[in-house]
């Protein structure tokens, strides 16, 4: 999994990940926290547009982070999302916990339609 900072605004971060995301804690320091720092308590919008596969580790990953961000009191919203996350979350009935939008203007404001929460 490769994230990029792409943007650093006041109160919003935009975060592009790309490739497999899966996660291993017991390996590796959490990528995300690394790249935002203090910034959880932020509008953190991470775009999934680039991702190719995402397994389990990386589906706890994500739901992980979602806390972290919650628990900061920030806000998560998942961006371009793929169908192989889609699928994933729908799968393990997961879909509704997260807030999704297909463009930035949505992801800044997302109505009932795009608010999965």
């Amino acid at each position: 999994m490769k994230l990029t900072l792409i943007s650093d605004a006041v109160g919003e971060c935009q975060i592009a990940t790309a490739g497999n995301v899966t996660h291993h804690p017991h390996e590796f320091s959490d990528p995300l926290r690394q790249l935002l720092g203090a910034r959880l308590s932020r509008l953190v919008l991470l775009d999934l547009a680039a991702v190719t596969s995402i397994d389990s580790s990386g589906i706890r990953w994500l739901l992980t982070t979602r806390q972290a961000i919650h628990q900061a009191h920030g806000r998560l919203v998942l961006r371009s999302v793929p169908p192989c996350v889609i699928a994933a979350l729908r799968l393990l009935n997961l879909w509704s916990l997260f807030t999704t939008a297909d463009d930035l203007g949505s992801a800044r404001n997302p109505t009932p339609k795009e608010k999965h929460v």
